[in-house]
């Protein structure tokens, strides 16, 4: 069981154990996240560039993408404040911690 979200595509696999259990949890995901899921993955693609150029070592990239997906920015995505959402994620980029 699978449905898209822009780039992002969620699939579900029991390997045939269940479908039923399988279609049960994408339905949940598909509730729980949506269209935003794919507005979210489509800013995150714009900020990847940016903590490129920005961010040195691999930890430290890390910590920069925890924060950006700690924060609340999916859920301005959800409320239809994609600008905000921007904002919210350079602010981590500039400043994991917070």
């Amino acid at each position: 069981a699978s449905c898209e979200f822009g780039p992002v595509t969620l699939t579900i696999s029991t390997s045939g154990t269940s479908p039923a259990l399988a279609r049960w949890l994408r339905e949940r995901l598909e509730a729980e996240y949506g269209p935003a899921l794919g507005t979210f993955a489509e800013l995150l693609g714009e900020a990847r560039d940016e903590v490129k150029a920005r961010v040195t070592g691999e930890g430290n990239r890390r910590a920069v993408w925890d924060a950006i997906l700690d924060s609340r920015a999916m859920d301005l995505v959800r409320q239809g404040r994609i600008d905000e959402a921007r904002e919210t994620i350079r602010a981590c980029i500039s400043s994991p911690s917070g």
